[in-house]
């Protein structure tokens, strides 16, 4: 289970049989997991060591894949475009390359504060032994089959991944036999069954490679890091190495771009990234080729702009529309199924009121409705009927009115659906459309026959408490013993009934609202 879910993250967004994908594919399937589990204790800038303690750390193994995947998401996009110098790397290239980069740190694995020098022939044999029984430990057998027969130029890129210290570009020094005497024209001509490094363009791209991903894994902390500091900009700095990778020949290259958040929040900061990433993937004209995402940070992304061009001008209010977009979207089905919407201690609907920028009428009259159907108990049936009588001795309500029915689920499931729906004509209604106001209620009123409804207008509400209409429910149960729900009793349920005065609610005010611009009815 594990590696089918890491299989599928790993891999998504690459086509399936491409390079790039078949190569991730495998290194998932084979040297993700022991690599984990070996190198999330060990110090990618080695401060448990003392050698290296001026350093700021991070995991070896967030360091080695941070630098990985991004680098190969570069070759993956450039390959599709046929970007000639990446392009002309194979699925076997692109492995030692993963091993070339996985091995770049080999002394502070293995806790060596003599950094590997590759000066003598015994210095050689100790770090192609050293790298041999590390890619042993991480199955890179399975990953590559014949590895051994590689790790010439495996360390060759470990040792050279780095620009500034201890690198040794001379292939002789990495032969696994006597080179003395021989020149490195004579030694490559005869290196046995090795046609990679006898290419120099494939030689350098891979070592390129290398060299980004650890830049990328190490020096770029925030997204401004990518486009802005001396790692960047500086001669043979990440800017030059990516121009140089992804140039096509006639001096179109890869760029970057990057958008950075001026504050994190928590969950509402990643959606926030997530509409921005929506729209700038959308934001050059659709004739050209737009951003891709590249780095993601808690605080912005960096984004691969595959055209040598100028950063699109932001259109903030479609940038604000995506933002809303994104987190109606992730709202949407918690809201949907009624988080947060009950009814208070008088029976009327409550809810927090940013549900209407996320559902609209007809999707919110259908949750109250089912709220309404499964949050009401028989105790309020109960409780109104008491206070009822308390306010017919008292003389409140007329002794015409019949209060000896017993209480029931359904009497305080009608009762709170009359209630809200007439608040709820009332409130959106009553000042701006009175007219259709008077129709609904004309309608309603037909529904639950004109005699009931006048006559439940004798009973007064009480500390807020509208108790007409549980009354009114009483009576039209009495009449008409309806099920609680369609399937129990089709066209005879109260739920059956709700949507009637909904459609008639729909119908009457919905081409009004339309063209008014609205799509909001509050309670």
């Amino acid at each position: 289970m594990f590696q089918a879910e890491v299989l599928q993250q790993v891999t998504r967004g690459f086509d399936v049989d491409t390079k790039v994908h078949k190569v991730l594919a495998l290194f998932a399937e084979t040297m993700l997991e022991p690599m984990i589990e070996r190198y999330s204790l060990y110090p990618a800038k080695g401060t448990t060591v003392a050698h290296f303690a001026h350093n700021s750390d991070q995991m070896m193994s967030t360091h080695i894949l941070n630098g990985l995947f991004p680098t190969m998401k570069l070759v993956y996009e450039a390959q599709k475009r046929q970007v000639p110098r990446l392009s002309r790397l194979s699925v076997e290239d692109l492995q030692l390359y993963v091993l070339g980069y996985s091995m770049h740190d080999l002394d502070k694995i293995l806790g060596d504060t003599r950094k590997f020098h590759t000066r003598t022939k015994s210095a050689v044999e100790d770090a192609r032994q050293k790298a041999l029984d590390e890619l042993e430990k991480l199955k890179a057998q399975a990953f590559l089959p014949g590895v051994e027969n590689w790790v010439s130029e495996i360390l060759w890129l470990a040792v050279n991944t780095q620009r500034s210290r201890d690198i040794n570009l001379s292939h002789t020094s990495f032969a696994s036999y006597e080179p003395s005497g021989l020149t490195d024209e004579v030694v490559e001509h005869f290196r046995p069954g090795v046609p990679h490094f006898s290419n120099t363009r494939i030689e350098s791209a891979l070592r390129d490679l290398c060299t980004l991903s650890d830049l990328l894994a190490f020096l770029v902390k925030t997204p401004e890091d990518a486009l802005l500091s001396q790692t960047v900009t500086r001669g043979g700095g990440m800017r030059d190495l990516i121009k140089d990778l992804s140039d096509d020949g006639t001096g179109v290259h890869f760029t970057l771009a990057y958008h950075k958040l001026a504050e994190v929040r928590g969950l509402l900061s990643n959606q926030v990234n997530n509409g921005v990433i929506r729209y700038l993937c959308t934001s050059y004209p659709k004739d050209q080729e737009q951003l891709i995402p590249w780095l993601y940070f808690p605080n912005g992304v960096v984004y691969l702009n595959p055209v040598y061009r100028p950063a699109p001008t932001i259109d903030r209010t479609a940038a604000n529309t995506a933002v809303q977009a994104e987190i109606q979207e992730v709202c949407r089905e918690s809201i949907s199924e009624g988080v947060g919407i009950g009814f208070d201690a008088k029976g009327r609907l409550a809810y927090p009121r940013y549900f209407h920028d996320f559902l609209i009428l007809k999707d919110f009259l259908e949750l109250f409705v089912q709220r309404t159907l499964s949050e009401s108990k028989v105790n309020v049936a109960e409780n109104t009927l008491r206070s009822m009588r308390v306010l017919q001795t008292k003389g409140a309500i007329p002794a015409e009115i019949d209060l000896t029915y017993a209480p029931s689920q359904r009497i305080t499931q009608l009762g709170r659906f009359l209630l809200n729906y007439v608040d709820l004509v009332q409130k959106n209604l009553d000042r701006t459309a009175a007219h259709l106001k008077t129709e609904v209620e004309r309608r309603l009123a037909n529904r639950l026959g004109e005699e009931l409804w006048n006559k439940a207008k004798l009973i007064p509400g009480s500390g807020g408490v509208d108790y007409r209409y549980y009354w009114l429910a009483a009576q039209y149960l009495t009449l008409h013993p309806l099920a609680e729900r369609e399937v129990d009793d089709p066209g005879g349920s109260l739920e059956g009934f709700f949507q009637r005065c909904i459609n008639d609610l729909l119908e009457i005010v919905g081409p009004t609202f339309r063209s008014l611009g609205r799509e909001k009815i509050e309670l």
